[in-house]
């Protein structure tokens, strides 16, 4: 099987992160790759957010932990 289509496959959903920061071309990938998803026939603008600081925003992080 493809090794995209296993990561999919296999997948879970995550509810604790480690506290290791991901390394900034790690994270540029990610986020290129996020840029490439699907949008609902292209007519969603994607909003793509990253947080790299939790004491940036009270508010944001409080929602994270909700």
């Amino acid at each position: 099987m493809n090794e995209t289509l296993k990561t999919l496959v296999e997948r879970r959903s995550c509810r604790s992160y480690k506290p290791d920061p991901i390394p900034a071309e790690i994270m540029d990938q990610i986020l290129e790759a996020g840029t490439y998803a699907a949008t609902g026939m292209g007519k969603q603008s994607p909003i793509i957010l990253a947080v790299t600081n939790r004491s940036s925003d009270p508010w944001l992080c409080c929602e994270a932990r909700c």
